[in-house]
């Protein structure tokens, strides 16, 4: 095991259409320590993916460097890094066997026959492949070959796991219970490892920590429940949280509403609106325009109705096409579409940020 560093780690791509380089990822600082689960996440093209392959050795960098258990990797080939990849489409060899796939770096290694069947043996019971040892990955299920991609990685004790998007390809369900089963592996071999996600949801339950980049800079490093609680800026507010956060852009601030602090009232009451114009800072009437009930909670989606001076953003700080806002409603509540509502938020649990910088006031 050993902990990763980037210090200013910056890589660009030559443009030759615009006549500059791109830069993909710029100036990054960043330390998954020793053991800790670190998850990259971020929107498309934000730079995580070659932020992970600058760690793997698979993308050079431009300026900056790149430290692996204290010692200065940025000029060492990949192969000498001590660094094991999980990738998104599996990257099995479709003529060997399960045990094969799962032994090749090892036999390439020198390991001996025996050895190399004796720790394959080991991690098949800890991934459950046991039966498919002799099957070839044609003869897989996707969620099972995911596993034997993570096996091949985990036979070889690295110091570093490297894993980008690994279950893009599986299907709901067992992404799910896939990524439980990711977790708990990596808790138990406290192997550091670094994970790149577009899917916020595997971000907040896996990471020890999140890391959110947004056109090659950092945002926001911090615990999953710290990002959600207390977001560093209106982006990584807008980004993290499924619904998003609810931002309304007046003036030279910025305030946010998660949909489960703001509430519809049940009593029948109505005002005008805020008569400060200051977004959520009393109750205000709204349309309710679509409803999504899942079962354990109701998505309500509402146009405010005679409120002045507000704008609904995006996480990218774009006004929002439908210019509504999302409630979550009681579990057995019966809204209805077209029934204007009074909604009214918690005033304790608002975001402001700056309008100008983005940053959290």
């Amino acid at each position: 095991m050993a902990s990763v560093t980037l210090e200013s780690a910056t890589r660009r791509y030559d443009a030759p259409r615009r006549g500059h380089a791109a830069t993909a990822v710029d100036s990054l600082n960043l330390t998954i320590e020793d053991g800790e689960f670190l998850v990259l996440v971020g929107p498309s093209g934000c730079g995580k993916s070659t932020t992970l392959r600058m760690v793997a050795g698979l993308e050079p960098v431009n300026e900056g460097r790149v430290l692996i258990g204290g010692k200065d990797v940025t000029g060492v080939a990949p192969k000498d890094r001590d660094i094991a990849m999980v990738f998104q489409n599996y990257a099995l060899y479709p003529n060997m066997s399960v045990a094969e796939n799962m032994s090749f770096a090892l036999r390439n290694a020198g390991v001996s026959k025996s050895a190399a069947r004796a720790r394959v043996e080991e991690v098949a019971e800890m991934l459950q492949l046991t039966p498919y040892l002799d099957r070839k990955p044609s003869a897989l299920s996707g969620g099972q070959r995911q596993r034997v991609a993570m096996g091949r990685a985990i036979v070889r004790e690295p110091a570093v796991f490297c894993m980008d998007e690994p279950l893009s390809n599986l299907d709901a369900a067992l992404r799910l219970s896939t990524r439980a089963q990711i977790a708990d592996l990596q808790r138990r071999l406290k192997t550091t490892t670094l994970y790149v996600t577009h899917d916020q949801v595997e971000a907040m339950t896996m990471g020890d920590r999140v890391c959110v980049l947004r056109g090659g800079v950092l945002q926001q490093v911090a615990a999953p429940q710290e990002l959600y609680r207390r977001p560093a800026n209106a982006f990584v507010a807008g980004f993290i949280g499924t619904p998003a956060m609810n931002l309304v852009r007046r003036g030279d601030v910025i305030v946010g509403a998660r949909p489960e602090d703001l509430h519809i009232r049940t009593d029948g009451s109505a005002t005008p609106g805020p008569r400060d114009g200051r977004p959520f800072s009393s109750a205000f009437r709204a349309e309710i325009q679509h409803v999504e009930d899942l079962g354990s909670t109701v998505h309500v989606f509402v146009a405010p109705v005679d409120v002045q001076g507000w704008e609904l953003i995006n996480s990218e700080g774009a006004a929002t096409p439908t210019q509504r806002l999302t409630v979550e409603a009681a579990r057995h509540s019966s809204p209805q579409v077209g029934d204007v509502v009074v909604v009214e938020a918690n005033q304790q649990a608002l975001h402001v940020f700056d309008a100008e910088t983005g940053n959290r006031i």
